[in-house]
């Protein structure tokens, strides 16, 4: 008959086990709520190192805050085809006349 309880040593390694899972699953969501603090904390920075930010184009603001979310936000939900798009009247210039 096999024993069903497990030994103290097997019960010891779940335990820990069990309570990494636990500190990991705490420390991810505690990192996670630091990201987005940090985010907007660095683009509240950004604005104040734009010159003339109040006189500044609000579509290339967006396209630069945007940018910034899509490189280093893994989960961005930027969409690069729009981005593009948006962004090519400020790149070339028969698009910028269109623009005016």
């Amino acid at each position: 008959m096999a024993d069903t309880i497990a030994d103290p040593v097997t019960q010891a390694r779940q335990l820990i086990a069990d309570a990494r899972q636990q500190f990991a699953r705490d420390v991810d969501a505690i990192l996670a709520d630091v990201r987005i603090e940090l985010r907007q904390v660095i683009l509240e920075r950004f604005d104040e190192y734009v010159p003339m930010r109040h006189l500044a184009d609000p579509v290339l603001l967006q396209l630069v805050r945007e940018a910034y979310d899509h490189f280093e936000n893994p989960d961005s939900r930027i969409s690069i085809k729009e981005w593009v798009r948006e962004a090519r009247t400020f790149v070339e210039p028969t698009a910028w006349r269109k623009r005016a």
